[in-house]
C-alpha cells in the first residue's frame, strides 16, 4: 500500500503481485486502473502499463474464480508517475514570464527604436525646416528689396496687390549730366561700379529720410516720398534726402559725373507691373513733371515745381531761389524753384 513516486523516464511499467492463497489451479486475475473497467488478465501475475499520462495511479487487483471476482482478496498498488519538467505548470509559468519578458523586452528595444527613428526624424526636419526658413527669409528679403514692405506683405497674404491712388506724395529725379559722354571715357567695369557705387549711397540716404526707392533706369534715379505709408512730411523728406544726395556728389572727388535733381508733388497711382520679374512702379502727371523738374534743373542744384514750394516755402530748413517760368517739352510754361539748405536751419 505504500505510494511509489517514479519519473518521467518509467513510460513502460511492471506490476508483479503474487497471491498469497490460490484456491483452484485454475484461478486467473483481473485488474482495473482507478476504477474504470476491470480487464482480464489471465493467470498471468504481472500487469504490464504502456504510455501513461503523468498523474497519480490506483491498480486493483483480484482473483476470478470460477468466473467470479473475490473483492474482498482484492490487492491495491499506488503510485504517482512524475512528469518532464516542460510538463509541469511550474514550467509553463516559467515559459509564460519568459514570453512575457520577450515581449516586454522587445516592445522596448521597439520603443527605443522608434524613438530613436523620430528623433533622427525631428533632427532632419529641424534641419530642413531651418534651411527652408533660411531660404524663406532670403525670398522674403529679395522681396521685401524688390517692393515696399506693405505690399510685399500683401502679395505673400494674397497672392496679388491692387493699384491704389496716393494724393500727398513726393517724386525725385536724379540722373547724371552728360553720361553718355562720360561712359564713353571709361571700361564698361569701371562705369557699372561707379553707377553702383553712387546708387548705393542714394540707397543709404533715402532709406535713412524713409524714402521709397521705385526704380532705376540707366542713370536716372527715382525715388517716392508718401507711399504705401502716407505721411505730411513727404515734401520735407525728400527735399532733406535731395540736397543730401547732392552734397553726396558734389563732395566726391571725381569731377565726370555731375548731377541734376527734381522735385515734384501731387498724386500718383501705383502698384505691380507684370507676372513675370515684376516691379513695384507710379504713374501719373506728378511723374512726368517730376521728370521735367530734373530735365530742366541745375548740375548740383535741386529744382523744385510749385506744388513742392508751396509745401516748403514756410519751411526755416530752407531757402529759394525762383526761377520764373520756364517753357517745358510738352508741359508749357511752369514755375520753378531751386531750393537750398538755409543759413538759419539745419538739415537732419
Amino acid at each position: 500500500h505504500t505510494k511509489l513516486v517514479l519519473n518521467p523516464s518509467s513510460r513502460i511499467i511492471e506490476l508483479f503481485f503474487a497471491p498469497q492463497e490460490i484456491t483452484s489451479l485454475e484461478s486467473h486475475f483481473a485488474f482495473r486502473i482507478n476504477k474504470e473497467s476491470w480487464i482480464d488478465n489471465g493467470q498471468n501475475t504481472v500487469i504490464l502499463l504502456q504510455n501513461l499520462a503523468p498523474g497519480d495511479y490506483e491498480v486493483e487487483v483480484v482473483p476470478v474464480i470460477d468466473g467470479e471476482k473475490f473483492t474482498e482478496e482484492t490487492i491495491t498498488f499506488n503510485f504517482e508517475l512524475k512528469p518532464f519538467f516542460w510538463q509541469t505548470n511550474w514550467f509553463r509559468l516559467v515559459l509564460f514570464l519568459l514570453a512575457a519578458l520577450a515581449v516586454i523586452g522587445f516592445n522596448k528595444w521597439r520603443n527605443r527604436q522608434l524613438i530613436r527613428k523620430n528623433q533622427k526624424l525631428e533632427m532632419l526636419i529641424g534641419k530642413r525646416t531651418e534651411q527652408l526658413n533660411v531660404e524663406k527669409e532670403k525670398v522674403e528679403n529679395l522681396l521685401h528689396n524688390i517692393l515696399p514692405e506693405e505690399v510685399a506683405q500683401e502679395l505673400k497674404d494674397s497672392g496679388q496687390s491692387e493699384a491704389r491712388i496716393f494724393n500727398n506724395v513726393s517724386v525725385l529725379f536724379t540722373d547724371f549730366v552728360g553720361f553718355t559722354t562720360i561712359s564713353e571715357q571709361m571700361s564698361p567695369a569701371e562705369l557699372v561700379a561707379t553707377i553702383h557705387e553712387h546708387f548705393t549711397a542714394f540707397d543709404k540716404i533715402i532709406e535713412k529720410h524713409q524714402l521709397e526707392k521705385i526704380k532705376t533706369i540707366g542713370d536716372a534715379y527715382m525715388a517716392v516720398c508718401g507711399l504705401p505709408q502716407e505721411t505730411d512730411e513727404h515734401a520735407v523728406r525728400t527735399t532733406l534726402a535731395a540736397l543730401e544726395i547732392v552734397d553726396y556728389m558734389n563732395n566726391k572727388p571725381n569731377p565726370l559725373f555731375k548731377l541734376r535733381v527734381g522735385i515734384n508733388s501731387g498724386s500718383v497711382v501705383a502698384g505691380i507691373v507684370g507676372l513675370k520679374k515684376f516691379q513695384y512702379d507710379i504713374w501719373g502727371d506728378t511723374v512726368n513733371t517730376a521728370s521735367r523738374m530734373e530735365s530742366n534743373g541745375g548740375i548740383g542744384q535741386v529744382n523744385v515745381s510749385k506744388s513742392t514750394y508751396e509745401l516748403l516755402c514756410d519751411n526755416p530748413l530752407f531757402e529759394f531761389e525762383c526761377r520764373g517760368k520756364l517753357n517745358v517739352k510738352g508741359k508749357g510754361e511752369i514755375e520753378m524753384w531751386f531750393v537750398r539748405k538755409s543759413e538759419n536751419g539745419h538739415l537732419a
